[in-house]
């Protein structure tokens, strides 16, 4: 019994609730809108139009480029970047912007370096004739120093030999003693037993001597496998350690062993052909 009741009060409310544009029948709809198949007639489209206005669609008055540029200007996200870009050009003018260096000047003479009132001898790098074992490793000396055009100072740090200027070697010193310093001075080469195998930083170096190493030089085919580390053979030069050069300009060192040369190129720096 409940059951039908509800179907009939839900029959009486879908009787009572508009059907759907979608739901209606052909005559529903010509009934609803006062036509019929042919048409409106002329009197009727007169009193329409009159009643109802023509049926177009509203065109917004077009906005002027003036109000374009204000909304453009007002918009917060402009707004940001404007104020990004006006302190980036106000950084511009600000000494000392970008990256910051500091410079030491010594108390002296006007190129802010002491007189050299005293000949100084070439440094020289002793290795340690003990190492942590105990074991012994030898009492060669080491004379780096010799390898450049100008007075250094030369040490050695987990292996690999440093050279400084003499005449800025105090305040270097100073420097890493107080400031964490990513790099300084020359890498000259990495201990290895007796032997110490000299840094391709060395051999870009402006100060090193023309006659540190033996030179050798090569063709365009031999630089270009020097930099992609391809393997080739120096007929012509002796054995040993070997400043490559092209045109007479060092490019790095190989270790020539005669049938071929060991590549001291670094591999970061291996060129892509």
């Amino acid at each position: 019994m409940e059951e039908e009741r509800s179907k009939q009060t839900a029959g009486k409310e879908d009787e009572g609730a508009p059907k759907p544009w979608h739901a209606l029948s052909v005559e529903e709809v010509e009934a609803q809108l006062h036509t019929s198949e042919e048409g409106l007639s002329d009197a009727e489209a007169a009193a329409r139009l009159a009643k109802y206005g023509k049926n177009d669609l509203r065109q917004k008055k077009p906005k002027s480029v003036w109000r374009m540029i204000w909304e453009q200007l007002t918009d917060v996200m402009v707004i940001i970047l404007l104020i990004a870009a006006a302190f980036s050009l106000a950084m511009h003018f600000v000494e000392g912007e970008g990256q910051y260096c500091s410079v030491l000047r010594k108390k002296g003479n006007a190129g802010g370096r002491e007189p050299l009132d005293r000949p100084v001898r070439h440094g020289s790098v002793r290795r340690d004739s003990r190492n942590a074992a105990g074991k012994d490793r030898g009492s060669g000396i080491l004379c780096a120093g010799d390898y450049f055009a100008i007075p250094v100072r030369t040490e050695v740090k987990n292996g690999m030999v440093k050279a400084v200027p003499e005449s800025i070697a105090e305040d270097v010193g100073m420097l890493e003693r107080t400031l964490k310093v990513i790099s300084s001075g020359c890498a000259v080469g990495m201990l290895k037993g007796k032997d110490m195998v000299p840094d391709a930083d060395l051999a870009l170096n402006i100060m090193l001597k023309r006659d540190a190493f033996p030179r050798a030089e090569a063709d365009l085919e031999t630089a270009l496998k020097f930099l992609h580390r391809d393997s080739f053979a120096l007929t012509d030069a002796g054995k040993g350690y070997v400043l490559l050069c092209y045109r007479d300009v060092p490019l790095g060192f190989v270790k020539n062993l005669g049938n071929r040369c060991n590549n001291l190129h670094p591999a970061g720096r291996r060129i892509r052909m």
